[in-house]
């Protein structure tokens, strides 16, 4: 059985001023600078471990880390990415990721716009701005995205399942 949603206003949350801290029950929770993000979810617990996925994220990217993309996309995930080929499968996404993080720079900050979540699914609506440099270059200006990540809990964790970005207008 399950609970109905709940739904909250919260506040824009960049993924940068995100603060990992230990409760007295030893269970994780993120604190977090907010603006005006939608908030739908099953529990808070959940809402803590979505952004705690998304900051991942955000680290693999900025750290060049490809070797961690298989710990945040489920085994059957799927990467749809502006001027990218559809990729299907952690193994055949992380391979994608090598490729471009061996040849790019990024400096690339998420700003959660919206969570809705149910028990085993749900979406983050995101806006990521910075720089994307290709190696060995200097950086010549900063970009904006807009993102989907559709997520899916999987043995007890959340885990990107599908990944849409596309440019932001100018």
């Amino acid at each position: 059985m399950t609970s109905p949603l709940s739904h909250a206003s919260a506040e824009d949350v960049t993924l940068a001023n995100v603060a990992t801290t230990q409760r007295a029950s030893h269970t994780q929770s993120i604190d977090v600078q907010t603006s005006n993000t939608q908030i739908t979810t099953y529990n808070q617990q959940d809402i803590d471990a979505v952004k705690q996925l998304m900051y991942q994220y955000q680290q693999i990217l900025n750290k060049a880390q490809a070797s961690k993309v298989k710990d945040v996309y489920a085994k059957d995930a799927m990467f749809i990415g502006q001027k990218f080929p559809t990729t299907v499968g952690v193994t055949n996404i992380k391979n994608l990721y090598t490729d471009f993080l061996s040849k790019l720079d990024f400096n690339v900050n998420f700003e959660i716009k919206e969570i809705q979540l149910d028990q085993n699914i749900g979406f983050v609506r995101t806006k990521s701005t910075g720089s994307i440099t290709p190696k060995g270059e200097q950086t010549l200006g900063r970009e904006s995205n807009r993102e989907i990540f559709v997520v899916k809990k999987t043995d007890g964790n959340w885990k990107i399942y599908r990944y849409m970005f596309t440019a932001e207008l100018k």
